[in-house]
């Protein structure tokens, strides 16, 4: 409204103006020249104004969309998160939930599908809630393809079918287009390859035919490539990627210029052209990190992670806030019923009880964790869900599963297992294997997943995982060394390589969050 106000009021002095000097008998380069700051002026206010009628957030986020169409992906994904935030105070729904869908199709082309299907489900589930049908149907594409990534078919056709069934779409020839892309990639996850390539095809044909920009035919040439690498046909697969590869770099685009060096590279390695293969491989890893600026991208990531921690800790605070005022209410009520002083009574010995169930609770997991550290099989048996015992024989061999092992040379391989797993260096290996773990030992996987079996009634990856979980107990225990280390350090030490994965295991094993535990842990050493 100012700003309307201040754009009449300035070309009503200008007129006036105008008038003025041509009652004067100005020259006629003196009106041309009025007439033209008059254009000027009016110009300058309606940008002025244009601008104004954009929320500070659309602008960050229109700044972000220009990083990442860039391939800028760090600064994009930092753009957004302040842009997010910007529109959470703003109370912009609209761009905050656009932000989140832009912060999944960063973690997509990192290849962090876990990450991307997190956000997406956010903000499908907000967009549902505020019934934005439009920004819905494009959450609903890309859930689609985070579960093909995935591998989970049925809950990518489960959304497919929810998708085909959704209306209100702003922009139909987008939509259909997406509708058969979704088709072609079911189509990969289910192996089906020769009928991937006829609907990439097609994708790429409507693409084409609707006049929709040129990356759009490009991602399906893209796509097309990949499925002939699974498909094993490599010598088309290298044609297709020097085609994807020169497509890409005439657009600029950076996403499709990695996919077509990747695609290249694992073509000719499956042709048994090693050198080409080697060539391509060295052009990927440097065009990704030129895109993803590796530490840029973890510094972006973990500002995305502290908001999310703060949004979590607020959820906590409303949530703690509701039950005070909750207990608040018993208490006035309880002193209504003359009960008052038998409920603070209650409440003292409960909390009381708590903090001991606390410190017992650390005390619990640090025996458990010397216990780790020590590789003592009995303890460790001990700690299995149905409490199974070693019942191997000491004089006969153990043929089991059909491995002939005697309890002697069971003994002998599972002190190497405990003492390679009880090295940081080895577990902080995120692509840690059994075969690895084999090798180390000096045996075969058969063995070694025969005695952790045998011995603790679980598998590899469990006993990995529980290593690596109570490494990470051990450090956020010792505020001494490690306390001023953060949350996502500490699980990175230990070989995890994303939060959820690992909030999640030790939630599993600790029954709470790493933050919770580290709290409880610094509040029992004070104790």
């Amino acid at each position: 409204m100012l700003v309307s106000y201040f754009i009449y009021f300035c070309n009503v002095l200008l007129l006036k103006a105008y008038r003025i000097h041509i009652n004067k008998n100005k020259t006629a380069m003196q009106r041309h020249f009025i007439i033209l700051a008059i254009m000027l002026l009016c110009h300058a206010c309606n940008a002025y104004a244009s601008m104004q009628a954009k929320t500070k957030s659309e602008i960050m986020k229109a700044y972000a969309d220009k990083q990442y169409e860039e391939g800028d992906f760090p600064h994009a994904l930092s753009s957004y998160i302040k842009s997010m935030e910007t529109a959470e105070g703003e109370k912009d729904d609209d761009t905050y939930m656009a932000c989140i869908g832009n912060i999944a199709n960063i973690y997509e082309a990192l290849g962090d599908y876990e990450s991307n299907l997190f956000y997406l489900l956010k903000g499908y589930n907000m967009s549902e809630r505020l019934k934005n049908a439009d920004l819905r149907n494009k959450y609903l594409t890309n859930i689609v393809s985070a579960y093909c990534h995935l591998g989970n078919v049925e809950k990518a056709k489960s959304f497919f079918e929810i998708a085909k069934k959704a209306t209100g779409s702003k922009d139909t020839v987008h939509w259909k287009y997406f509708l058969i892309y979704n088709s072609a990639r079911i189509k990969q996850a289910e192996k089906k390859y020769k009928e991937a390539i006829a609907e990439h095809t097609k994708a790429k044909q409507y693409a084409e035919a609707n006049g929709l920009e040129g990356v759009y035919a490009l991602y399906q040439e893209c796509e097309i490539g990949n499925v002939l690498v699974k498909q094993g046909d490599f010598g088309r697969a290298i044609s297709q990627g020097r085609k994807c590869k020169d497509m890409a770099t005439a657009t600029g685009n950076a996403e499709m210029q990695i996919s077509a060096y990747k695609t290249m590279y694992e073509a000719f390695a499956g042709n048994g052209d090693a050198d080409s293969a080697k060539k391509y491989k060295m052009l990927y890893l440097e065009a990704y990190d030129a895109a993803f600026r590796t530490k840029g991208m973890y510094k972006a990531k973990g500002r995305l992670q502290e908001y999310e921690s703060r949004k979590s800790t607020e959820k906590i605070n409303l949530l703690t806030s509701r039950i005070n005022i909750y207990t608040l209410a018993v208490i006035l009520v309880s002193a209504l019923l003359a009960a008052t002083v038998v409920l603070t009574i209650v409440l003292i010995c409960k909390n009381r009880n708590l903090r001991n169930a606390q410190r017992l609770l650390i005390n619990r997991n640090n025996d458990i964790m010397k216990s780790y550290r020590n590789g003592n099989p009995a303890t460790l048996a001990d700690t299995t869900d149905d409490g199974m015992k070693d019942d191997m024989c000491d004089d006969a061999d153990d043929t089991a599963g059909g491995v002939e092992i005697t309890q002697e040379q069971a003994d002998e391989l599972l002190a190497k297992i405990n003492e390679l797993t009880n090295r940081r260096e080895v577990i902080a290996d995120p692509d840690l294997s059994l075969k690895a773990i084999a090798d180390m030992a000096k045996s075969n996987t058969k063995y070694v997943s025969f005695v952790i079996n045998k011995t603790y009634n679980k598998n590899f990856r469990t006993y990995i995982n529980e290593k690596r979980i109570m490494e990470a107990c051990r450090m956020l225990s010792d505020n001494e060394h490690y306390g001023r280390m953060t949350i996502q350090a500490i699980y990175e030490e230990v070989g995890y390589t994303n939060a959820a994965s690992f909030n999640r295991t030790f939630k599993k094993i600790n029954g709470m969050t790493p933050a919770m535990y580290k709290k409880l842990a610094a509040d029992n050493s004070k104790g």
